[in-house]
Order: C-alpha cells, then sequence, then structure tokens
C-alpha cells in the first residue's frame, strides 16, 4: 500500500505522484526539484494507488507539460478534491470500465 498525493509549486503547477514514504518525497521534491511547493495533500494508503494515478492523469490529460508529470492550467483544490473522491470512494470505482459501481 502506498500514499497518492498532489502537489503545488509557486507557479501554480500542480503534480500528482505517488510514494511509499510521503515525508521522503516531500523534502526530495523541497531539496532537489527547484521548485518551490506551496501546498500537498496527500492520501491515507491506499491499494490501488496506481489505478488512482492513471485516472486522476487521465482527468487532467489536456493540461499535462512536458516532463514529469507537472500539471498546469488548473485548480489546485479541484485536483486535491478529485483525488479525495477516489481515496474515500476507491472500492466503489470501477478502475477498469472507468465508472462508479
Amino acid at each position: 500500500m502506498k500514499y497518492i498525493y498532489v502537489l503545488i509549486d509557486d507557479l501554480g503547477r500542480v503534480k500528482i505522484g505517488m510514494t511509499d514514504d510521503f515525508p521522503r518525497e516531500l523534502e526530495s521534491f523541497r531539496n532537489s526539484s527547484g521548485r518551490r511547493i506551496v501546498d500537498f495533500y496527500c492520501s491515507t494508503k491506499q491499494e490501488s494507488v496506481l489505478e488512482i494515478e492513471r485516472q486522476m492523469y487521465n482527468q487532467f490529460s489536456k493540461h499535462l507539460t512536458f516532463g514529469g508529470g507537472w500539471i498546469d492550467g488548473i485548480d489546485f483544490d479541484m485536483v486535491r478534491e478529485v483525488l479525495a473522491l477516489f481515496e474515500v470512494n476507491a472500492d466503489a470505482y470501477d478502475f477498469k470500465d472507468g465508472i462508479w459501481a
């Protein structure tokens, strides 16, 4: 089981990712990416993080920027709410067909 997270940098770009150690991941972004992280949301540990991350990227695919899966031109709070919806309802979502059961 891993965490899925959403970060936003000081330029308004959003990053969706997954990790088994969120504090380490956040520290890594702060120290080595050259981006200033201004807010974040991290889920509880989830079994279906690959599927959730894939659906999140599908949801916001038209906003993806080149390199590293950063998303530009979207509202951080909206992305966080979509992630929270998947997090709470992961058992009720059919990831294969992309529908709520």
